[in-house]
């Protein structure tokens, strides 16, 4: 028969399997509900808007024509959005200002990677930084599922994990001590059948810095991971985006919001468009052409904006955080006693 020890532990592995799955769940399929409910009232405010104003017969929608031309016109926005936001970046990293800033930013790093003393424990150092930030990640992540799980618990199932023997009880029972152990064997008996009690309780074991320390090499979980190669040269081709960025995929993550929005825009100038060629309303096609022009300039002012936007989430955090990082190792390695301060405060 399985022992409460051995129930616990296989409740916990169980956890700790379902918490690591849900780690994988990326950004975009949880924010996806939201993006789809956006997309669909974006749709059919247009539509209706565009139908009551203007007699549109709803069929234009399954017109090739339509559809060429909404796809001609997204992706002629989209293209200027990006050549843009291509080139206000390429004139941010020329700017002489930011080219100082990022050259006196390397000199501080190159203080510290540049020493015997890094290059001899440069490894531990990068490890123990890892495996510190992943038990950290690991630890948050868990506090979160218990708050979680905590605030959804039915009032019942909080009132089993609560209860006490009360002073009453403990007044009444003070001469038998049998009634008062029987009275808390039954709240543990309660406690340990409770559904809820039991997912908790398995949560907060695998907070035990015992648990942690045995599996915490099993477990896959987004952290501050960083390598050696990033903080030495800026390298940004492996380790997981968050003490670093990465340029691979940023652009797209980034703009997907504003996408959305300018393919509504777009589809609904389009079914404007095609109106105004059949005749059935008297818009001049200047208006129309002036209309698509105010779609061009509001992606080349976004292009720039998101230029401004992605230089400082990549090239600006990701030397600042290396910086960041080599203020670090001088730390460690002052605690661990591979350095020492000469006499002007420095690590040596």
């Amino acid at each position: 028969m399985e022992t409460k020890e051995e129930r616990e532990a296989r409740l916990a592995q169980r956890e700790a399997r379902r918490v690591t799955t849900k780690t994988k769940t990326s950004n975009f399929s949880k924010y996806l509900p939201n993006i789809l409910i956006n997309i669909l009232v974006i749709v059919i405010i247009t539509l209706m808007t565009l139908a009551a104003t203007f007699n549109i017969d709803p069929t234009f929608v399954l017109e090739a024509r339509y559809w060429i031309t909404t796809a001609v016109l997204f992706i002629a926005y989209l293209a200027t959005h990006w050549s843009y936001y291509n080139s206000r970046v390429r004139q941010l990293r020329a700017n002489i200002e930011n080219r100082e800033y990022i050259e006196a930013q390397k000199a501080e790093i190159n203080k510290v990677t540049r020493t015997t003393t890094w290059s001899e424990h440069r490894k531990a150092f990068v490890s123990d930084r890892n495996a510190r930030k992943k038990v950290e990640a690991w630890e948050s992540h868990i506090r979160k599922r218990i708050d979680k799980i905590t605030r959804r618990a039915k009032e019942s199932d909080r009132d089993v994990e609560n209860a006490v023997i009360s002073d009453f009880q403990r007044e009444v029972y003070k001469d038998r001590a049998d009634e008062l152990k029987r009275l808390q064997s039954e709240i543990d008996a309660r406690r340990g059948e409770n559904r809820y009690c039991q997912r908790k309780q398995a949560l907060v074991r695998m907070l035990a810095r015992e648990w942690i320390a045995e599996n915490i090499n099993k477990i896959r979980i987004d952290y501050n991971e960083v390598d050696i190669q990033f903080i030495e040269n800026g390298n940004v081709y492996s380790g997981i985006q968050k003490d670093k960025q990465t340029p691979r995929g940023l652009y797209a993550k980034d703009t997907l919001g504003p996408r959305v929005k300018t393919f509504a825009f777009t589809a609904a100038l389009t079914a404007i468009g095609i109106d105004t060629f059949s005749g059935s309303i008297l818009w001049s096609s200047w208006l129309l052409l002036a209309l698509r022009l105010g779609g061009l300039v509001f992606n080349i002012i976004g292009g720039v904006s998101y230029g401004d936007e992605f230089y400082q989430k990549l090239d600006v955090w990701n030397i600042d955080k290396r910086v960041e990082i080599a203020g670090e190792f001088k730390i460690w390695a002052l605690n661990n006693g591979y350095a020492t301060k000469n006499a002007e405060g420095e690590t040596k």
